[in-house]
């Protein structure tokens, strides 16, 4: 319970901290914003549920948290995996043009000359 405690006060004062660290010339603050949310994931369950929303909300960053597991060590990485849904992963198969019906044939049209 303590754990979870610190881990929440830790993760939500770097989100402090990064926030203003956002407008200066080096992206630092977006680096410490990553930092801070995988700590709130990885120590509260309500941070875990927001960011599961969020990611089914918005695919964008469902990418590139799917990308920064890739590349992060295991121990930061399983926090953001278990956000993930699992039910509709981007690798899943196209739709076909089935559904829409065949594709339109190409008429010539004569030009006109000039």
């Amino acid at each position: 319970m303590i754990w979870r405690i610190l881990g929440t006060l830790a993760g939500l004062a770097l989100l402090v901290i990064g926030i203003p660290l956002m407008v200066s010339p080096i992206p630092l603050g977006l680096m410490v914003i990553f930092v801070a949310v995988v700590i709130l994931v990885a120590s509260n369950p309500l941070a875990a549920s927001l960011l599961k929303a969020a990611r089914k909300r918005y695919p964008w960053l469902n990418r590139f948290l799917r990308k920064a597991e890739d590349v992060l060590p295991e121990e930061l990485a399983a926090p953001l995996d278990a956000t993930e849904d699992k039910s509709d992963l981007d690798s899943a198969q196209p739709q076909t043009s089935a559904k829409l019906g065949p594709p339109m044939r190409r008429i010539d049209i004569p030009r006109r000359r000039r």
